[in-house]
């Protein structure tokens, strides 16, 4: 899942209800590594459940009714030594400076 360019990342809000968003993915290993704002409501969904779900989409997050639904847990990272290693490997992948 990693080598797409975008996924469909879902997430629940303490209600259950999900809501998805396209992001950008990368590969770090066995990990998928996202990114989005601390202050994001992804973000704070997270903080009540690292609970996920991702499907490839497009950029706009248009998902194929035959993609496989991944489910996963998030961790939450913030510090420098995660943004340093975030650049490396996002910058290799989509040509960022």
């Amino acid at each position: 899942m990693g080598d797409e360019r975008f996924i469909s990342l879902t997430t629940f809000r303490k209600t259950g209800d999900a809501v998805s968003t396209p992001v950008w993915v990368a590969r770090d290993g066995d990990d998928l590594v996202v990114t989005t704002p601390a202050t994001s409501g992804k973000v704070k969904r997270l903080r009540n459940s690292g609970r996920v779900e991702m499907r490839v989409c497009d950029r706009m997050g248009r998902v194929r009714v035959s993609a496989p639904i991944i489910h996963g847990t998030v961790v939450i990272e913030f510090d420098d030594d995660v943004t340093v290693k975030f650049n490396t490997i996002f910058g290799a992948k989509f040509r960022i400076k």
